[in-house]
């Protein structure tokens, strides 16, 4: 397996959405398999974690939904159930149900109650960086013995819910879903709804019990392919937009870096080139270096030069969702050509900065990476800096020619 998450990713929280999938039917070439996971792993699900599809259904508890408009609907919670239907297809879309949605302890209608169920929807990707993805289905809801014994009714042809990861599990999000009135007293219940719910999602066993859910790549080994893509894609990199980790290295531009402290430091620009040099190992890292790293346009001192090129370091994933990922290395740099003939030595045994996604590519965020005094005039230069820095991350291509770079699963 290749390195390429030198430039980290959020694809991988994609799969939050990959809950209705049926991983015995999945796997097309197109798209990578994906399904259920009781433990919440860092990419891949382990065999005995896994979750068959067939064991049970998704449970999914809100507490105190409401309904914000005229009607001011209450609950003091939701319950809804919802079960696999159909599995990823050439749109990117997942098929799912939900059976039942019930209501409890409402005001001021006692009794609110989801008409024609089941209520089929489609599942698909809400960003492109895979951030969430989106129920989207349609249907309508009834609210009866309300207040001087009215009724409200309200629909709509197209609810959009989101699916997001928390750290305990999936969510379902109604997103202030809006309904328009379809029966009923308009004066009292208004002309428009927005439902207000966050169901928090687990797999029921149809034997008996309750497991938390996760959704996961099955992959077909105990890693998955990772790659560098020329385009964003939604989650797998077409065969002709693949980057040949071989054809070049990755350069890092940031305007404007600061050293925090009392030094204060300041520059215009710096420019970082790193090249790929291990693969994932069996304790989830990468390996890369950064082979230079300057800095231009600076003050108080002049010159910034960083010591011991190349910085080797390791590269893991910082949350489980795979939002970002840190690259921890160690290094020191000397600020000479200072104001009063002064020099500064400053360096850490262990520098972490962020890799992250953007709409525009991936970013190395040292993010205020603490930096000790080693040398020079402690008075002028302080005890501590703090280096502060965002690079954005292109591919320079040895043949000549730069393009934008985005971390992908290359699928089988």
């Amino acid at each position: 397996m290749r390195l390429t998450n030198l430039l980290g990713t959020a694809a991988f929280s994609a799969v939050v959405a990959m809950t209705f999938l049926d991983p015995g039917s999945a796997g097309a070439a197109a798209h990578e398999q994906v399904g259920l996971c009781k433990a919440q792993e860092l990419v891949l699900c382990a065999a005995g974690n896994l979750l068959p599809i067939g064991s049970g259904q998704i449970l999914g508890k809100a507490t105190n939904p409401v309904v914000e408009g005229n009607l001011a609907e209450k609950c003091a919670s939701s319950m809804a159930k919802v079960k696999i239907t159909g599995v990823l297809d050439e749109k990117a879309k997942l098929k799912g149900q939900i059976d039942s949605l019930t209501f409890t302890s409402c005001s001021p209608c006692s009794k609110f109650t989801v008409d024609n169920l089941p209520l089929a929807g489609e599942l698909s990707m809400g960003t492109a960086l895979g951030d969430d993805w989106r129920f989207i289905w349609k249907g309508t809801m009834s609210m009866t013995e309300c207040t001087f014994g009215l009724t409200c009714k309200f629909g709509s042809e197209k609810f959009t819910s989101l699916i997001e990861m928390a750290e305990t599990g999936a969510v379902l999000n109604t997103n202030k879903a809006e309904l328009g009135f379809q029966g009923g007293s308009e004066f009292f219940c208004g002309k428009l709804i927005k439902w207000n719910a966050k169901y928090a999602l687990t797999w029921t066993l149809t034997a008996g019990g309750e497991d938390l859910v996760f959704p996961t790549l099955l992959g077909a080994g105990p890693h998955e392919q990772y790659g560098l893509c020329a385009f964003q894609e939604l989650l797998l990199c077409e065969e002709g937009n693949r980057i040949k980790v071989d054809s070049g290295q990755v350069l890092g531009k940031a305007t404007n870096p600061v050293l925090e402290g009392t030094l204060a430091g300041k520059c215009t620009s710096s420019m970082a080139k790193g090249k790929i040099t291990g693969v994932l190992d069996e304790t989830e890292e990468l390996k890369g270096q950064i082979d230079s790293l300057t800095f231009s346009g600076c003050s108080p001192c002049s010159t910034v030069t960083v010591e011991n090129l190349p910085l080797t370091g390791g590269l893991t994933m910082a949350t489980v969702g795979g939002e970002d990922w840190v690259f921890v290395s160690k290094g020191s740099a000397n600020l000479t050509d200072c104001a009063f003939g002064l020099s500064c030595n400053f360096g850490s045994e262990k520098i972490t900065a962020l890799v992250q996604m953007t709409e525009t590519g991936a970013v190395l965020n040292t993010n205020k990476a603490e930096l000790a005094f080693k040398g020079g005039s402690e008075f002028f230069c302080g005890k501590t800096g703090k280096w502060n820095a965002k690079y954005a991350l292109t591919w320079t291509l040895t043949a000549g020619g730069e393009d934008l770079v985005f971390p992908t699963l290359l699928g089988a």
